[in-house]
């Protein structure tokens, strides 16, 4: 325990008081860091004189520059001594003159001597975007200033103190940061401690190389941008204040080309402060370039074994002449020499070969001529300076922080095949540091920067100049969309990387129509995901910035609205409300299920048929057809990874697809044979569930095709169930009115709800899972909330029965579909409701019902709406109907005509699409005859019929004269119909018979379907000869065989029970061709009486037949 444990009110005398300070550092564990490491975030280490990213930046040759570097140094020690002392040397020079390799020289020579304070190395074409910009200028002079062994405590200290008061200084202006992270420091720290031994100057290098650092002012319009020039005269007026202060203890190196900007600078405003160097014939450097010749060719020599002789002091002597001062020139043509494209003595030649017949305009032209004959010893020389001008003249293959993408990314996005870098590289090494294959994370990289210069200038380039680079570039970033992936063939993980630095290149601008065509053909919903997972692994907002306008790349049908997902807080603009396109079957039958294939470039429907159709899901075109069951499609689902698709039918039949519709398994998943309504997979595709008419819900495994438990509880037939999207719980609806909820584990029903007041035909979770919402014959839409298990809301709108009902999957937006043919929006996004999703829990005490919809499709379909599903993006809805079509709904343009909201356009055109089909006879619609145009001596086809309203269905028509059936529309219940055929109404007997033949030799035709009642409906017509001989109801007559050209027509059938069971309409028979009533049969009966009996069979000679009953005044009679 302390000795002074509970003292307080005391002060101490004398003594000697040490102040300290502790500067925090946390370990991996904590999410706080040291005041170092924020430091640290805003540096560019790559500038430091000594940074790994400059092990090959050019110094000066052992032995050369002497006179250069020995007058610099001089300056640093003892310029104090001169009349009139300059804090700043301004090292200057054209291009190519040796600068950078001065100042590196300068820079590792101070370093030895403890004469550098600290250093900043600009380059333009380096591997870091912070060594082009200004940005970490002071921030990394301050770090080596910290980390400075002499300067650590006086000075870095007081650095370290200014940030912790002011964490936000690296986003002021430069020369805020100047002042508080060194000037202040600095000049607290030389009265704390004497200077001698400090070091003595900062090295920058390469400003005439510092880019423009851009800023969004959202208050200027038009936005101005920044040059350049503002950049660098901002840095040199910063550290000419750093010069004049006089606590500033340091000399300053600038080393620069004299660009306008900066030469006006240096002679107008800065010019008793600074000292200037130039680069020319002063400081000798044709003896300087002839050293560095004689050490690299003595290399050469050992390397190759060649003679003391070569080369010869002539071709030495013509290199330093041609180079004209330009270190870079000799610097080039060694690295050239020594490549790996031929031998050294060939390569020499090829260089001292080179003719340049005018050098007065272009002071370059030997450096131009051999950088063109450099590029020109690649295979493919134009293809060579169109990839070096996208990499390094351009920003198109920059990262979304500026920084250069690595080789190995730049190789797989450009390469239109295999080892295409290498090929074309294969002799660059003289111009450009090529990093391995091996090297996954280094970038290409120039040794000079007069090459960008060269590739820039058209008169300098010649043949090589690549006017627009970005051609090369668009078309291989388009192939990369087409193909999911580069060229090459990689690895899945490598895979992974690319595409994650690949889907950050995607351009600010809004690409043409041509990007646009290519990606309506590209797999839409995988790059989707894939940039999901870009925003699911990253927290940098550029990141996520890139992958949000990647998403508006698809406003690609039928609308020029963005996606969905770009207007997260705009549920508006997801209601699909303008008629897109309708598409049916040649054989015409209600359409019970639609669903989106996995890619989502494909809807599949299911029918009454038990066809399976596939349509284009961009062009809506017919693609294939298949007979998937046999009988009617109840349910379809595929499995949440798209690999397998299971579907169930009417007889409870339970089948296995691959995404190409091949068949895989099919087996009874009903005892009794009673139809399964529903399927679901649980989230992990291992299991799914089905709901059956006979009272149960099944839980399957999927891999081995068997029941794992029976969940019962309802008390009739279970008409849907839903699993999960993430969690295990079941929901179910069924005959009986309830809503229940299940553990598939434990097969206990975990509650009821019993609001709803007739069957429920359809239920869906919301996307996020805490909202489930049903769909009842007591025509209205109930949400529920499962965090409370209480009602949510209450959607009334319907006039009829609601029999489907879909979330949109991006916005809270419910769809429902009735038995009337309409389509209701229902928009849950109001402020009361948008947190429904992820919000606290809501008041559920004032729930009334809603009864206007956001917007309505009253006139849809012709009939029950049997389905409806969204695209996976949200911009597409398509809907299945009892009318026999699928059609497909889009959103709005701003302002169209045709707008719901307008007032017109809800109502579909008649028009259908049967494109790609084959052509059959014509198709009878079942609930219908067949249209006209039987064939000759054909006897009048049987009318089908259903109940109208209280009245019997229609007769069918008369045979006509000459052989020919005649067509005659029936016409609903008592109402007068033509002379060739009538109605009568008998509700005991419920037949309405057709009429004789009025001419030539046709048969009657057959009788309408009766109302109310269990009886078969009316009976056929009778042979030519025999008109009042009727046969069996529901079937062809019975007479004696007449003769050949009197065949009787088929009978006409169906009948309907009351109105509150299922009714089902009866298939019309058919008689032979001798008339007899052998091999009598009736048509496919009607789904459930929603729909029209199938079409009836026939033989030659015999009546065509008419179409079966419908549901109680859901069809006419039929034609004939």
């Amino acid at each position: 325990m302390s000795n002074f444990h509970g003292a307080h009110d005391f002060h101490i005398e004398g003594g000697t008081h040490i102040y300290t300070k502790t500067y925090h550092h946390h370990d991996g564990g904590s999410n706080s860091k040291s005041t170092v490491e924020k430091l640290r975030e805003h540096i560019a280490a790559g500038a430091m004189h000594d940074a790994a990213e400059r092990c090959d930046a050019p110094k000066c040759h052992p032995e050369t520059r002497v006179a250069v570097q020995d007058e610099i140094v001089g300056w640093i020690l003892h310029d104090d001594d001169e009349a009139e002392p300059k804090k700043i040397l301004w090292i200057t020079g054209p291009a190519g003159t040796g600068k950078t390799a001065i100042a590196g020289s300068i820079a590792d020579t101070c370093h030895k001597k403890g004469l550098l304070a600290c250093s900043f190395f600009f380059s333009s074409f380096a591997g870091s975007a912070n060594r082009r910009s200004k940005r970490c200028l002071v921030a990394t002079l301050a770090y080596q200033l910290v980390q400075h062994d002499a300067l650590r405590d006086v000075v870095g200290e007081r650095i370290l103190l200014s940030i912790e008061r002011d964490p936000a200084i690296f986003e002021r202006q430069l020369e805020v940061q100047l002042d508080q992270l060194l000037l202040q420091p600095l000049q607290k720290g030389r009265k704390a401690s004497d200077s001698p031994s400090w070091p003595m100057v900062i090295v920058i290098d390469g400003l005439d190389e510092c880019e423009a650092e851009q800023y969004g002012d959202i208050a200027r319009s038009p936005r101005v941008t920044r040059t350049k020039e503002a950049d660098q005269t901002e840095i040199l007026q910063v550290l000419l204040k750093a010069a004049n202060d006089p606590s500033f203890p340091f000399r300053i190196i600038i080393a620069s080309r004299p660009e306008p900007a900066i030469q006006s600078f240096f002679t107008d405003v800065a010019d008793h402060t600074t000292r200037k160097i130039f680069l020319d014939e002063k400081y000798n450097p044709d003896a300087d370039m002839t050293l560095f010749l004689e050490s690299k060719f003595a290399d050469i020599r050992r390397r190759y074994q060649l003679p003391a002789s070569w080369p010869s002091g002539d071709a030495k002597q013509s290199l330093v002449q041609n180079a004209s001062g330009q270190f870079i020139y000799v610097a080039t043509v060694m690295r050239f020499i020594e490549g790996p494209s031929s031998l050294p003595h060939e390569l020499l030649n090829q260089v001292l070969e080179l003719r340049v017949t005018d050098v007065s305009n272009n002071p370059f032209a030997l450096l131009d001529a051999l950088y063109t004959h450099i590029l020109n010893s690649s295979p493919k020389p134009l293809l060579t300076a169109c990839w070096l001008s996208l990499i390094f003249c351009t920003s198109l293959l920059e990262s979304p922080s500026h920084d250069p993408l690595s080789a190995r990314f730049v190789r797989l996005f450009l390469e239109s095949s295999p080892g295409e870098a290498s090929y074309l590289f294969r002799g660059l090494h003289s111009l450009v540091s090529i990093p391995s294959t091996d090297d996954h994370t280094s970038p290409y990289s120039l040794f000079h920067k007069s090459v960008k210069d060269f590739l820039r200038n058209n008169r300098r380039c010649g043949s090589l100049y690549v006017d627009e680079p970005s051609r090369l570039y668009d078309s291989r970033y388009l192939q990369i969309w087409r193909d999911k992936g580069p060229t090459q063939p990689i690895s899945s993980r490598e895979k992974d990387v690319f595409l994650d630095e690949f889907l950050e290149l995607f351009p600010v601008a809004r690409p043409g129509p041509q990007f646009e065509q290519i990606l309506s053909s590209c797999d839409v919903v995988w790059w989707v995901r894939s940039q999901d997972e870009l925003i699911k692994g990253s927290n940098c907002k550029e990141a996520q910035c890139h992958a949000e306008m990647v998403e508006s790349l698809f406003s690609i049908v039928h609308s020029s609205l963005l996606p969905p997902k770009a207007y997260p807080d705009n549920a508006s603009t997801s209601l699909c409300t303008k008629f897109v396109h309708t598409s049916t079957n040649k054989i015409r039958c209600p359409v019970n299920v639609v669903t989106w294939t996995p890619e989502a470039r494909r809807i599949l429907t299911g029918s009454t048929s038990g066809e399976f159709t596939l349509w284009n899901g961009l062009t809506f075109n017919f693609e294939t057809i298949l007979q998937a069951h046999d009988t009617a499609i109840c349910a379809m689902k595929f499995n949440h990874s798209g690999s397998f698709l299971v579907s169930t039918d009417k007889s409870g039949i339970i089948k296995y697809f691959d995404p190409h519709m091949n068949n895989l398994k099919a087996w009874a998943g009903s005892t009794s044979k009673e139809a399964i309504r529903g399927v679901s997979f649980s989230p992990d595709d291992q299991r799914f569930a089905t709901a059956s008419d006979d009272s149960s819900i099944r839980i399957w495994s999927f891999a081995e095709s068997r029941f794992e438990s029976v969940l019962s509880g309802h008390g009739w037939d279970v008409k849907c169930v839903e699993w999960h999207p993430t969690k295990g719980l079941l929901v179910s609806g069924s005959k009986d009115s309830q809503v229940k909820f299940w553990d598939p584990r434990t097969g206990t029903c975990l509650s009821t709800l019993h609001q709803h007041k007739n069957t429920i035909q359809a239920l869906s979770w919301s996307q996020n899972g805490n909202l489930v919402a049903s769909a009842s014959r007591d025509q209205t839409v109930r949400v529920f909330d499962i965090r409370a298990m209480k009602e949510f809301r209450i959607l009334k709108g319907h006039k009829k029965e609601v029999c489907s009902i879909a979330w949109h999957p991006v916005h809270p937006i419910l769809v429902s579909g009735g038995s009337e043919g309409a389509i209701l929006h229902w928009d849950l996004s109001s402020s009361d409701v948008s947190d429904a999703g992820a919000g606290p829990a809501l008041d559920f005490g004032t729930n009334t019902p809603i009864s206007n919809p956001r917007a309505t499709l009253s006139q849809a379909h012709d009939s029950n709406v049997w389905a409806l599903t969204y695209h996976p993006l949200g911009h597409i809805l398509v809907s299945g109907s009892n009318d026999h079509t699928t059609r497909f709904w889009s959103r709005e343009r701003p302002g169209d005509p045709t707008s719901v909201f307008s007032g017109g356009g809800e109502k579909p055109p008649d028009i259908i699409d049967m494109s790609g089909q084959d052509e059959e006879d014509d198709a009878m619609v079942p609930g219908f005859g067949y249209p006209s145009g039987a064939p000759p001596g054909m006897g009048g086809g049987a009318g089908g019929g259903a109940a109208s309203g209280n009245y019997g269905g229609g007769g069918g028509g008369s045979g006509g004269p000459a052989g020919w059936g005649s067509t005659e529309d029936s016409r609903d219940g008592p109402f007068p119909s033509s002379s060739r055929g009538y109605n009568n109404y008998d509700n005991n007997t419920n037949t309405n018979n057709g009429t004789n033949p009025v001419g030539g030799n046709g048969g009657g035709g057959g009788g309408g379907g009766g109302y109310g009642g269990p009886r078969d409906g009316g009976m056929a017509g009778g042979y030519a000869d025999s008109a009042d001989d009727y046969a069996i109801p529901g079937f062809g007559s019975s007479a004696p065989e007449p003769s050949s050209s009197s065949r009787g027509g088929a009978g006409g059938g169906g009948h309907s029970h009351d109105h509150r069971d299922d009714g089902y309409g009866r298939g019309g028979g058919r008689d032979d061709w001798a008339g007899r009533d052998r091999d009598m049969r009736d048509g496919r009966d009607g789904r459930d009486g929603r729909d029209g009996g199938g079409r009836g069979e026939w033989r030659e000679g015999g009546g065509r037949p008419g179409g079966g009953g419908g549901y109680y005044g859901q069809r006419r009679g039929g034609r004939y």
